[in-house]
């Protein structure tokens, strides 16, 4: 598959509107000894919706490189579809936050690869079973690492969404 290129801002605009609903749900940077009420109402909309709209931003780069991806929502699957040198690159951004490290990146991008699917049902399905990480910083962090790149690419597209 490939975003059509004549909708391409589209894509990016819907997945700014995800990543944006993300920081809406998304009070603190805790990770770690959230209340069963901050999971239910911050960690996991926040998570789910910074999950999609890296998503969607992997699949508008992925167009854009005239490559294709399968029809999946992991991320992990859409990453490795990336050029190895755009991969790399993302690890170094995400280097430059402090308290982090490339190797890290590339290592946890499975640990929110199946996020979006997994916890947007969560309590309803087979998955309340399971004992759960909510992985909620590290996927805005990575959601932010690829807005900024699909943003600095389209910039009349960044522009557009700026005057919202």
């Amino acid at each position: 598959m490939r975003i059509p290129i004549e909708k391409l801002s589209l894509a990016i605009i819907n997945a700014n509107s995800f990543y944006e609903a993300g920081l809406a749900a998304r009070e603190d940077d805790k990770e770690e000894d959230l209340s069963v009420s901050d999971m239910l109402f911050k960690a996991i909309p926040a998570t789910v919706n910074f999950c999609f709209s890296a998503e969607l931003f992997l699949k508008a780069i992925i167009s854009q490189f005239g490559l294709e991806f399968d029809k999946t929502h992991n991320l992990r699957k859409l990453f490795d579809v990336l050029p190895s040198g755009l991969q790399k690159g993302l690890g170094v951004a995400y280097g430059m936050i402090p308290g982090t490290n490339a190797r890290f990146f590339v290592d946890n991008i499975d640990s929110i690869s199946n996020s979006f699917a997994e916890l947007r049902y969560f309590g309803i399905n087979a998955f309340e079973e399971k004992q759960i990480k909510v992985p909620f910083l590290f996927a805005y962090q990575f959601a932010t690492i690829i807005k900024e790149l699909v943003l600095s690419i389209n910039k009349k597209t960044a522009e557009l969404i700026k005057s919202f």
